[in-house]
């Protein structure tokens, strides 16, 4: 069953009998006992003061759905059906990611719930930090949000260490952000906007071949299946990069998938803190990564 806790102006929750049971409704104080996310990433001391202020502005003005999965604050701005159902596929699609990923000691999250935040600001960029996912008003009715991909990285943060981002085995963190988003969406209703030009998961071998044969191609290959974090890939051309490197990235996230399974794979995330992927890979794999490599790129014709 489903919770709505609206604080402060209030939405119309759980019209239209989407959802089971009576919305509970109080008025608690501002933060209803739950503390303001403190982000591990690097950041200004101005940045997290600023994330504060939204979640504080969310918990005073908004109101928050929760399901089994998730809790998610929405701003006035948006209508009970419209939050709702939202809220009901967020709620299925991590719902499924958990089912995927399984459970290993060294997730944060444990059995919490992943925690989204509709920030209703202009320019403001979605992105996510320890402890929640805070996501742009305008951007989700532009069809411009990743909310699965946001997901993926609050499922698969360490509970030592920054997060997954931070990581040098960017080929990992990408290939399976990309995997498991385009696994889960369409199952419910969540497809994710392809900004990078990655393609679908099912053509990843195909597409990675193919832009594999240009120049950044050629770079970017080198960087997959290795802890080596491509600095091309913000840099002033990254959109010439980007393509073949999360492509190339995703089909071999999938050749390892194909043989050890997604939860063997989602292992690795455990090796991140200690920056010992690489060595964490033979291990599952039982074979040396340049072996690894050239039976991936056998398999992919390059």
């Amino acid at each position: 069953m489903w919770r709505g806790i609206a604080i402060g102006t209030c939405l119309p929750l759980f019209l239209g009998g989407v959802l089971s049971g009576q919305a509970q409704r109080t008025t608690p104080s501002p933060n209803d006992g739950q503390a303001v996310p403190k982000p591990l990433q690097p950041g200004t001391e101005a940045a997290i003061a600023q994330d504060a202020g939204r979640v504080k502005r969310l918990m005073n003005e908004g109101a928050r759905i929760e399901g089994k999965h998730v809790t998610v604050w929405f701003p006035p701005a948006l209508s009970g059906p419209e939050a709702e159902s939202l809220a009901s596929r967020l709620d299925a699609g991590v719902a499924e990611l958990r089912r995927l990923i399984g459970t290993h000691d060294w997730q944060a999250i444990g059995t919490q719930r992943a925690t989204f935040y509709l920030v209703d600001e202009p320019r403001f960029t979605s992105y996510a930090r320890s402890g929640a996912i805070f996501v742009s008003v305008a951007s989700m009715k532009a069809g411009r949000v990743a909310f699965l991909g946001g997901a993926v990285l609050e499922l698969l943060r360490p509970k030592s260490g920054g997060p997954p981002t931070d990581s040098d085995s960017v080929w990992l963190t990408r290939g399976v952000q990309e995997y498991l988003a385009q696994a889960v969406g369409p199952q419910v209703g969540l497809n994710e906007p392809d900004f990078l030009g990655v393609g679908p998961s099912a053509e990843a071998d195909q597409r990675c071949a193919s832009l594999a044969t240009s120049a950044e191609g050629k770079l970017m290959l080198s960087y997959v299946g290795v802890s080596r974090r491509p600095a091309e890939l913000m840099g002033p051309e990254a959109s010439k990069y980007q393509p073949p490197f999360l492509s190339c990235s995703l089909s071999f996230v999938k050749f390892l998938i194909d043989q050890v399974g997604v939860e063997g794979v989602v292992s690795l995330f455990g090796a991140i803190p200690a920056n010992n992927v690489d060595a964490a890979v033979e291990r599952l794999m039982k074979r040396p990564l340049a072996t690894l490599r050239d039976e991936w790129r056998r398999r992919i014709g390059i």
